[in-house]
């Protein structure tokens, strides 16, 4: 079940579009996306759950929370953060 969910998260990751070079403005976020780009995804997942409640719809966060849940082997929350093939296409 965990190759399974894996697979599907790579193939999800790999249509996934990236998400823009610009952070948002804000200080949790960009805390986050350091420590997730120096591999610290515990200390990354803190930030960036504070960044996104207080941004719940910003890309930017989902992604790097998707990606950091992913590292930390929590395969359910990180299919969670990236749209379905349904929903990206409405």
């Amino acid at each position: 079940m965990i190759r399974l969910l894996s697979i599907l998260l790579s193939l999800l990751l790999l249509f996934h579009p990236w998400p823009a070079a610009a952070a948002p403005d804000q200080p949790a976020f960009a805390r986050g996306r350091e420590l997730f780009l120096a591999g610290d995804f515990a200390a990354a997942r803190q930030h960036l759950e504070q960044a996104f409640r207080a941004d719940p719809a910003n890309p930017d966060i989902n992604f790097y929370l998707g990606r950091t849940a992913f590292e930390l082997g929590d395969y359910e929350t990180a299919l969670m953060a990236f749209p379905t093939p349904s929903s990206a296409c409405s």
